[in-house]
């Protein structure tokens, strides 16, 4: 970063493994996390969603007072084996979270536009469906909204 204004907030943005960002289908939406000072100019955070056996990608962005983003700091993490754990009702994306994340995503889904690589990988067997019609529709978009609202 090039500003010398007070840092207010950094962040890791994580790209999982086999994404792909590609121009007739760009990544609109990938895991993120805050992370806080906890010694002048050192910044941890925790991240407990490499589930995925692969390599991760972890770019940490700081931004100033005034609105600079850094260019971001990389690097890589090896998760070795997939990691299954307990689903959570509404988690249309599954990220171990419903937020509104998962909102927007149902409503995508219900707009017929293209999710592909966005929905969680085993939707209709894995237990999160809110309704129980193994279908990505309104009632988890509200659900969602919901969740992402009492969260506040």
């Amino acid at each position: 970063m090039t500003g010398t204004g007070k840092i207010e907030r950094v962040w890791a943005v994580i790209t999982p493994p086999d994404t792909q960002n590609l121009p007739e289908n760009p990544v609109i939406m990938l895991p993120a996390a805050d992370l806080s000072e906890t010694a002048p100019g050192m910044y941890e955070g925790a991240y407990h969603r490499f589930l995925k056996k692969g390599t991760y990608s972890v770019s940490v962005y700081a931004r100033d007072i005034s609105g600079n983003v850094s260019l971001p700091s990389s690097t890589r993490i090896i998760q070795s084996a997939d990691v299954h754990i307990e689903e959570i009702k509404g988690d249309v994306n599954g990220d171990g979270f419903v937020n509104l994340r998962d909102a927007l995503l149902s409503l995508r889904v219900l707009a017929e536009s293209d999710t592909s690589g966005l929905l969680h990988p085993e939707y209709a067997e894995s237990g999160v469906d809110v309704n129980g019609d193994n279908k990505i529709g309104t009632a988890e978009a509200v659900y969602a909204l919901r969740a992402a609202a009492e969260s506040k």
